[in-house]
């Protein structure tokens, strides 16, 4: 099994390349890595030709923290939607298309099949990631000041592993049905359900979205320490990766 999952492995990230989503989503986090810093340091200047009718508007000097908001929100919102559309059809497509059971006539197991499509979405989608916060810290030193790599790096991990939930419950949506229109609405479905119910008051440090806060703590110098977040975005990546499993032992292809 392991030298078919490592054949399946390489098919899928090779197919994410040769269909653009590896690079599209490579390009969309990119950009943010860079356009974060670049609107904390130049959005007061915008600001300031704007006509205003006689109003002053004074705003505090940019900050490194200022980029890192504007990343952690970046990410967190704009990249999340693009991310559950390249998620989306992860395996519904292939339901769609009928090639999945071409590819388990060769044999291949269900379990090597579904694994080798969790694995490269997750593979491209922390790449993607990494490259961002690599992007981001050198941005926001040449425009606004030093930003340790190390710091820059917890912070995207921390947004990583809420992305990492969202990505699941795509994931486990586009296993249970051959529509793509489905598989989306299953995660945004979860993606406002989590945000919603970040707005509480009381549930807020226990759901993912407070991984959130922690990031940008993290990112500056001030880190905080909670799992509240950090176990339920584990929990619900991996209640819906097993989920996602036991349905696929069972569909009918």
């Amino acid at each position: 099994m392991t030298m078919r999952l490592g054949t399946l492995l390489k098919k899928e990230l090779l197919e994410y390349w040769r269909t653009y989503r590896a690079v599209v989503l490579g390009v969309v986090f990119v950009v943010f890595g860079i356009l974060s810093p670049a609107a904390a340091r130049y959005m007061p200047d915008i600001l300031a030709t704007l006509d205003t009718q006689g109003m002053v508007i004074q705003l505090p000097p940019p900050t490194v923290a200022d980029a890192n908001a504007q990343f952690v929100k970046n990410m967190s919102q704009i990249g999340a939607i693009v991310l559950i559309l390249i998620a989306m059809g992860a395996v519904s497509r292939e339901r769609d298309k009928g090639t999945v059971a071409f590819t388990l006539s060769k044999p291949v197991p269900r379990g090597a099949f579904l694994l080798s499509k969790a694995l490269a979405l997750l593979i491209v989608t922390w790449a993607a990631l990494a490259l961002a916060a690599i992007v981001h810290a050198y941005y926001t030193w040449l425009l606004l000041g030093p930003l340790p790599l190390g710091r820059c790096a917890v912070m995207a991990a921390l947004v990583g592993v809420y992305l990492t939930a969202l990505l699941a419950i795509t994931f486990l949506g586009s296993t249970l049905t051959k529509s793509l229109a489905v598989s989306a609405a299953v995660g945004f479905g979860g993606y406002l359900l989590i945000s919603l119910l970040g707005a509480i008051p009381r549930l807020a440090p226990y759901l993912p979205g407070d991984l959130l806060g922690r990031a940008l703590a993290a990112g500056n110098g001030a880190p905080q320490m909670a799992w509240g977040g950090f176990i339920s975005a584990l929990v619900i990546a991996v209640v819906c990766w097993v989920a996602a499993w036991l349905a696929f032992r069972r569909v009918e292809l």
